[in-house]
């Protein structure tokens, strides 16, 4: 790890953060103070690469586990939030060694189907719709009119949802906020567990009638494959279900939102992928580096520790943050720019190590998918609102990318 730096603010740095811009206080952190205690996320905040890099998966840091601490409130006499608790149960498992790799198996069951359903030919066919729509109106939201509706897709028809019911995706459980450790009011727990309720219940009912199926789509491979491996309850695999639809869809759309603005702002980036495809996985790879929606892990010290020469005291809550390690200038060098030659390090926008994002492959097939389908558009250009980003801390939401299509050029239509 790196050296130990560190120096006396008048202020958190991390409370005049601009979600919309957040680079410029990360770059200020990772050269006075890379690890920093925050008075806005009550923890400590690491930003450079190898100090996030090297607790992402060491025992010496757990997961923030939010299943754990409302159950405490519920002994308490407090109220059982039973669907919070349920969808965030699969957490402690997936950053267990010792059940992470049975939970990756029993995914993956659901991931080979992507094939068989096809996936991406179909992913691709609804992109090509909405971009044809979009240039017959002559504008298109790449936020909520295209990476949004994009995600739901691809999650829906993987979980075998009827496109009727692909609204549901929708439902915010407050994911971000609940792993981020932010401290709830009842009420506010209580209006997150009734949308998070939106997603589990979605699940509970049909889960328990395929047992009884012997289909062979991918929610059925996987529910078998779960019987196998973990011997988990409907309800846990209900919340299982919930929480992947639901983190792919806070962090997934951003992601192929994010991806097309910067391509919308490079033109001449844009014109290197038209004439050379083969840059086209070089590109995403820099992309995801550089839009990095989960802006950081959360972890709790598991014992008295030092990172880069500062103490941590056992049960002091650590952000590792992964868009400030994905701009360390000493591991990316001109790391502000999309560099298609770019080797070395892995960047971690889906973490690192055992614990890399499950859906890592799935999110990378979408992001291909929806900038095959922007290039096919020449024409399409920024519009002159502002784009918006979300307030939030722990996601970086893109909630409004206007776009017009200029004339009616369409190189793929």
């Amino acid at each position: 790890m790196t050296a130990a730096t560190s120096l006396a603010f008048a202020d958190d740095p991390i409370s005049r953060l601009d979600p919309a811009d957040p680079y410029p206080t990360y770059a200020e952190l990772r050269a006075r103070a890379p690890v920093h205690w925050s008075s806005r996320l009550s923890g400590w905040v690491l930003t450079r690469y190898d100090d996030v890099r090297g607790v992402l998966d060491h025992p010496d840091f757990r997961i923030v586990d939010p299943a754990s601490r409302l159950s405490r409130l519920a002994e308490r006499g407090g109220p059982l939030l039973a669907n919070l608790i349920a969808f965030h149960a699969c957490l402690p498992l997936l950053h267990d060694p010792d059940h992470s790799r049975g939970v990756k198996r029993v995914f993956f069951q659901l991931l080979t189907g992507r094939r068989q359903l096809g996936l991406r030919e179909g992913l691709a066919q609804r992109a090509a719709e909405i971009l044809r729509a979009g240039a017959a109106a002559g504008r298109i939201d790449l936020a909520a009119g295209y990476g949004s509706p994009l995600t739901v897709f691809a999650s829906g028809t993987l979980f075998g949802l009827p496109e009727s019911e692909h609204g549901v995706l929708t439902a915010s459980a407050g994911v971000s906020t609940l792993l981020s450790g932010a401290v709830h009011s009842l009420r506010e727990l209580k209006r997150l567990d009734a949308e998070a309720a939106r997603l589990v219940d979605r699940f509970r009912a049909p889960l328990a009638e395929r047992h009884e199926a012997t289909a062979d789509d991918g929610l059925s491979r996987m529910l078998r494959a779960a019987d196998a491996e973990l011997g988990w309850t409907d309800d846990q695999l209900a919340g299982f279900c919930a929480f992947i639809l639901g983190v792919s869809r806070e962090t997934t759309f951003t992601a192929l939102s994010g991806g097309c603005l910067r391509l919308l702002q490079e033109p001449a980036l844009r014109a290197r992928l038209c004439e050379d495809p083969a840059k086209r996985p070089a590109a995403l790879r820099e992309l995801l580096r550089l839009v990095s929606p989960l802006q950081f892990a959360a972890r709790v010290a598991a014992r008295d520790t030092q990172i880069a020469g500062q103490a941590i005291r056992a049960g002091q809550p650590v952000c590792a943050m992964l868009a400030a390690a994905n701009r360390d200038p000493a591991v990316f060098p001109d790391p502000d720019r999309v560099d298609l030659e770019r080797e070395g390090p892995e960047p971690l926008a889906f973490g690192a190590g055992a614990f890399r994002c499950l859906g890592e492959q799935l999110a990378q097939m979408e992001l291909g998918v929806a900038i095959d389908g922007i290039l096919d558009y020449p024409g399409l250009g920024l519009g002159r609102e502002p784009v918006v980003w979300g307030t939030g801390m722990h996601v970086r939401e893109l909630r409004h990318v206007p776009a017009i299509f200029v004339g009616a050029e369409a190189a793929g239509g």
